[in-house]
């Protein structure tokens, strides 16, 4: 059985965002590598910044249709993330 007490939430949600913060850094990481040598827009962090949301971006529109075509029944998962990625902490939709 699933542990459904607000500190198991917590601990829950603690563990997503520590996954979800080391695999954006990961990936910015692995960015910076691969790109190290070519000159290119987005050198700055603010542009790796706009790499990684594009990125993003796109693969949640991916999972959103593969759960369509795949797994209806899950489509609410990546629709919630990529609900996520269109409203920003402060809560007002970009």
């Amino acid at each position: 059985s699933v542990d459904t007490s607000p500190q198991a939430a917590a601990a829950r949600k603690q563990v997503a965002e520590t996954y979800l913060s080391q695999a954006r850094e990961a990936f910015i990481d692995g960015y910076r590598l691969a790109t190290a040598g070519i000159a290119h827009a987005w050198k700055d962090a603010k542009g790796e910044d706009a790499a990684l949301e594009l990125f993003t971006l796109e693969k949640a529109a991916y999972e959103v249709i593969y759960e369509a075509e795949n797994r209806p029944a899950w489509l609410a998962v990546p629709l919630q993330g990529l609900r996520g990625l269109l409203q920003p902490s402060d809560g007002e939709p970009i």
